[in-house]
């Protein structure tokens, strides 16, 4: 039993590093950076909704942390979203990206509202962190790159590990 169940985490392990920027991808990217986090929320664009229901369900998972999962299509529903996600403790918001319906306009309103109730906000866009995301996960030339606004970890409070620090490139100083 314990063999079977080891086999099944390293295949999952595994898928997730070779599909970068999945929710597992980046669960434990946070995991790394932050390790007291529970809860991980997810904002992604609802037409990708079985894609990120399958993601979620492993995410959770292998990386043991709490996974719930919003599926937005207009602005009426990341407020929600935003409303739900703040009423939840110790919580890290993910955005998986879509530029048709998770634009850098929506993305940026995500940002105001869950960094102002001191709510850390990871993206799949590297040019979020520019925006006001902690950091982003994003694919480059077949390598997973991390980018880290410091000035958000210091206004959030997070003492960001300094092995996280050094494998990131630092867009915001």
């Amino acid at each position: 039993m314990k063999k079977t169940t080891f086999i099944l985490m390293a295949l999952l392990l595994l898928g997730s590093v070779l599909q970068p920027q999945t929710i597992t991808q980046i669960g434990f990217i946070i995991k790394k950076a932050i390790p007291d986090v529970e809860n991980i929320a997810v904002l992604y664009p609802n037409h990708m909704k079985s894609k990120f229901i399958s993601e979620a369900r492993t995410a959770q998972l292998v990386t043991r942390k709490n996974v719930t999962i919003y599926g937005v299509n207009r602005m009426s529903e990341i407020s929600d979203a935003v409303f739900n996600i703040r009423r939840m403790k110790n919580v890290v918001a993910v955005v998986m990206t879509d530029e048709s319906i998770l634009t850098p306009k929506d993305v940026k309103f995500i940002i105001d509202k869950l960094t102002s109730s001191n709510i850390p906000v990871v993206s799949n866009r590297g040019k979020d962190t520019l925006l006001g995301a902690l950091f982003s996960v994003i694919l480059q030339d077949d390598n997973v790159e991390k980018h880290v606004n410091r000035i958000v970890a210091t206004a959030l409070n997070l003492n960001l590990s300094e092995e996280f620090i050094n494998e990131c490139i630092i867009d915001v100083e």
